[in-house]
């Protein structure tokens, strides 16, 4: 799980990024899809940037629940063309979650999908927005 929050510890981020490697089988195949994510932060919010190659709109589901953002689904394989000699293209089901930092408004959460990737968007609460202050 991923923390949307600024100063995220280094040997935190390390971690992470082991976890993400997917696991390879000994014939080269992939043990499950595991999308790779960018997490881009400006003063609106965050935006995640996901890459779902060859996944269906219909077959990711995008949820929040206690503060965490999950977004979910499968990547099929491929059916009817033959049986497999050799595969290195991951599917099977997959979850990445992140934590949300308590000033972005969960409520404003969108998300577009085109080209296999998927862009989430969160905005900050309009409270934890900055503001300037006219001297009078």
């Amino acid at each position: 799980m991923y923390s949307l929050r600024p100063s995220t510890a280094f040997s935190t981020i390390m971690d992470d990024l082991m976890d993400t490697f997917p696991r390879v089988l000994n014939n080269g195949s992939s043990a499950a899809f595991y999308p790779a994510v960018d997490v881009i932060e400006n003063k609106e919010g965050i935006s995640l940037t996901l890459d779902l190659p060859g996944v269906k709109k219909e077959d990711i589901s995008i949820n929040v629940k206690d503060g965490t953002l999950v977004v979910s689904g499968e990547k099929k394989k491929e059916q009817g063309k033959g049986s497999y000699t050799f595969s290195e293209r991951p599917f099977g089901k997959f979850e990445r979650s992140f934590k949300l930092a308590n000033r972005l408004d969960a409520d404003s959460i969108s998300a577009k999908y085109e080209d296999g990737i998927l862009e989430v968007s969160i905005a900050v609460k309009e409270e934890n927005k900055p503001k300037s202050i006219v001297i009078k």
